[in-house]
């Protein structure tokens, strides 16, 4: 969430957190830079890096809503957008109805031993 959306919308906020839903920082603005799911999927090692010590896990979205990239993930949508509101629970049945299961992105991310590959995918550093 940019913190001009939480601020516009606290109520919002706060029924999203007490319905059992992740919170995420997105920014104040939405200006191009380099920190946490970065806006514009803008990150280096640095990014990385610096999110860590400040308490956030780096994300990336390895589909988006165009659907021209691989089915299930973490799927890129925009609470601003003018049909995302109407389509999302088509969206959701129709994952779930393919067998897909919809979770919390802190339940789904690496959280330690783990690094970004150029698609924004997490990889595990642990050895199988």
């Amino acid at each position: 969430m940019t913190g001009g959306w939480v601020s516009q919308y606290p109520d919002d906020v706060k029924a999203i957190y007490e319905s059992g839903n992740d919170l995420g920082n997105h920014s104040e603005n939405h200006k191009q830079m380099s920190l946490f799911r970065p806006p514009y999927g803008d990150y280096d090692n640095h990014v990385i890096t610096t999110a860590k010590e400040c308490g956030y896990y780096s994300i990336q979205w390895s589909v988006d809503s165009l659907d021209w990239k691989n089915y299930g993930a973490i799927i890129l949508m925009h609470n601003g957008a003018k049909y995302t509101a109407e389509a999302l629970p088509n969206l959701i049945k129709g994952l779930k109805d393919k067998g897909f299961e919809i979770v919390l992105i802190s339940d789904l991310i690496y959280k330690d031993n783990y690094h970004m590959e150029h698609d924004g995918c997490q990889v595990s550093n642990q050895s199988n």
